[in-house]
This record gives C-alpha cells, structure tokens and sequence, in this order.
C-alpha cells in the first residue's frame, strides 16, 4: 500500500531509481482464464490484474508502475484545457471522442475532462509514471483551486493537497499516512506531517467530500503502425462514466 511522505520523498526516489518511461497496458481480457491462479507469461495472476479498480485511488496506481500525478481544477474546462497546454508545451486537440467500454487499457496521459456533476476539471497529467507538476502556479495561472493528487512508488508516497491563490496549501492524509510521514520525519529527516492535515477514511472520501467526480478515463491500444498511444485519437470510459463526460480534451504527449 502506498504511503505519504513529503515532497522530498519524491524527489529521492526519482534519483534512487528513476521513473519509469511509457504507461504499461492491462492485460487483454482475451488472455484471462476461468480458473483460479491462472499465470500469464510473467508470472502475474492475470485475473487479478484485469478488470478497473472501482476506487479511483486503485485505478490511477493500476497501470505499470504505482505511480500518478492527477489534477483536478475548479474553473471553466477551456481555461483549464489552454492553461495545461501550456504548462506543458503541448497543443490541446479538443472534444476528442470517447468510446464506453469496459475494456481495460492504457493510461491517459494529457488528457483533460469536464465531467457532468462537478465543477472540477480532471486532468490525469501522468499516470503510470511519476512526474513533478506545479499545481501551486497551475493555480495561480486559472486564479482558482487546484487539487494535486500524486503517488510514486519508489519512495512508497502518495499526497493529496489543496492549492489556491493567496491560501495556504491544505493536506488531506490518512491516519496512517500521517504516522508514516512522522516515522520517516524521525528516520530521515524528512518535514513532520503538517499539524493542520485533515485526517480522512480514504482519499476517495476526501475528493468526493470536495465535490470532485473522478472519471476512470483510459486511451484505447495503439492502432496499426502507431508505437503508443496518446489519446488525441479518442478516449475509453466505463460506460455509466462515459455518460458523464461532457468533453475531453488532449494533448499529444507521449512517454518514450
């Protein structure tokens, strides 16, 4: 289970061990079997690996490595979609089109989706792989609140924090992360938990508390003669989260 730690966590485990590049699909539904404890030729369980996660905390550190850096914007989609182009340096293709299934895929690295029952933008900025993103200035940028909900699994770190112009940054952690954070502050010299964290059940639970309805968003398999994807082409949903798409945007942005 992943655990938060602080921001120089993240940085130490990028230098220990680097991240890892690309997103790495689900197995494809045809290589499941029936029979309990099945082994595909790595030697995973497959059905296990198969199938989306219901919690979106479980879904975003489903795909290779438990790594994630998700945004969630309170501001109008063409604003969060041109400020995120920007950021990082990418042209946006809008209204991308999106397919219901329930087939699992690939991350969807660079895309950006409005979603029906939520003035949060989402913006799954990597998923897969670990990489720093600065919400505090993303939040400066659209002068509104920005959620910043990221794992790395080479320091074993995970963080959901608040950011908003001229606020103080406001961090949501489990109780259990915020013992691991106090033990790794002791150990390692890393900053104590803040004193004023909200303690919460779950990071799913604080989202929802905050009005946020994540999407599990994913990007189809690459077509014919195409090395990965990157979801300017389209989008794959579960069918009831599809319904709740109101537009999906993308940058075409690919990890080697």
């Amino acid at each position: 289970m992943l655990r938060l730690t602080t921001p120089v966590l993240f940085a130490l485990g990028s230098l220990l061990a680097g991240l890892a590049a690309g997103c790495s699909p689900a197995p494809d539904a045809a290589s499941v079997t029936e029979e309990d404890g099945f082994e595909g030729e790595d030697g995973f369980e497959e059905e296990d690996l198969y199938g989306l996660p219901e919690e979106f905390s479980a879904f975003v550190g489903d795909f290779g490595n438990a790594s994630w850096v998700v945004l969630f914007a309170q501001a109008p989609m063409d604003a969060v979609s041109e400020a995120y182009g920007e950021a990082v340096g990418a042209a946006v293709v809008r209204e991308v089109p999106v397919t219901a299934t329930d087939e699992a895929a690939y991350g969807p690295d660079g895309t950006v989706a409005e979603v029906t029952g939520s003035d949060w933008v989402q913006v799954g900025h990597r998923i897969g792989v670990w990489e720093p993103f600065d919400a505090a200035a993303f939040a400066e940028t659209l002068n509104a609140p920005v959620l910043l909900f990221q794992g790395e699994d080479t320091s074993g770190s995970v963080s959901l924090e608040r950011h908003a112009p001229g606020e103080p940054v406001r961090t949501y952690l489990t109780a259990d992360d915020r013992d691991l954070m106090a033990e790794h502050a002791a150990s390692i010299g890393t900053a104590p938990p803040p004193a004023d964290a909200e303690i919460v059940d779950s990071y799913d639970a604080a989202l929802e508390s905050l009005g946020v309805v994540p999407v599990r968003l994913m990007v189809p398999a690459p077509a014919a003669g195409q090395n990965a994807p990157d979801g300017t082409g389209g989008v794959i949903a579960p069918e009831a989260e599809a319904a709740q798409l109101v537009r999906v945007d993308a940058t075409p942005v690919t990890l080697n």
